[in-house]
């Protein structure tokens, strides 16, 4: 659940990319984001099927609806995909982002943006933010939220308050991919995109070998790992 272990670390870098195809805006990709052109079907992935792929820039998207979450990756090999630019894997897998009626929720602001007053500051939760993110840390975890938590640098903005009263609207962090010991039709969360457990070991097995293969492979050493989320219509 969002904030739960304070797990996520911001980081500050971005990327930029160039216009993309009608097929892939009617998906919902960003026009921005080049390598999400292709548009391909997704397909199940089972975790073995995962661990079999060797590394690559990552490019998570989550529909409009919130109930489908595509994964594509990407060679890191920056030749190799100016000549061939279509994923090495594509797959989907189910997610929901439903939230807790709550204000009680932990409340983690957002660095360098303005800070609640108060003592006893708690949080109304809200949907992941939409937009584009860059996942910041794949944390190996036990308990409700494992087995990982996929953190990310998304800022969002909720409600606060401060010994129960509403003190105003703030940016918060903590927004994350994980998954829940509550079935999966009725769980529920703080703000983070919910996918099952064996969903939640697919997607961080490709980022760690992404991440692997470009500390070994890219001359930079950087993994490229976005995760865009689309506003619902």
């Amino acid at each position: 659940m969002k904030r739960a272990l304070f797990l996520s670390l911001v980081c500050a870098w971005g990327l930029a990319l160039s216009a993309t195809t009608p097929a892939a805006v009617a998906f919902g990709y960003p026009p921005m984001a080049a390598l999400f052109s292709t548009g391909l079907p997704g397909a199940p992935l089972s975790a073995v099927e995962a661990s079999s792929i060797a590394g690559g820039d990552v490019f998570m998207e989550l529909n409009a609806e919130r109930t489908r979450l595509r994964v594509k990756v990407y060679t890191n090999d920056d030749e190799l995909r100016r000549l061939k630019p279509t994923p090495i894997k594509t797959f989907e897998v189910d997610a929901h982002n439903r939230i807790v009626e709550t204000t009680k929720a932990p409340y983690m602001p957002a660095p360098g943006a303005a800070k609640a007053n108060g003592s006893n500051l708690t949080s109304k939760p809200a949907q992941f933010p939409s937009g584009t993110s860059n996942v910041s840390a794949i944390t190996k975890t036990s308990g409700k939220y494992g087995p990982n938590m996929i953190s990310t640098d998304a800022v969002g903005r909720v409600e606060v308050y401060a010994k129960g009263k509403s003190v105003g609207t703030y940016s918060d962090v903590g927004y994350a991919i994980h998954s829940n010991v509550n079935d999966f039709s009725v769980s529920r969360s703080n703000g983070c995109v919910i996918v099952s457990k064996t969903a939640n070991s697919a997607i961080a097995g490709v980022l760690r070998a992404d991440r692997e293969d470009a500390s070994n492979n890219r001359p930079s050493g950087r993994s490229v790992q976005l995760f865009h989320v689309w506003e619902r219509p």
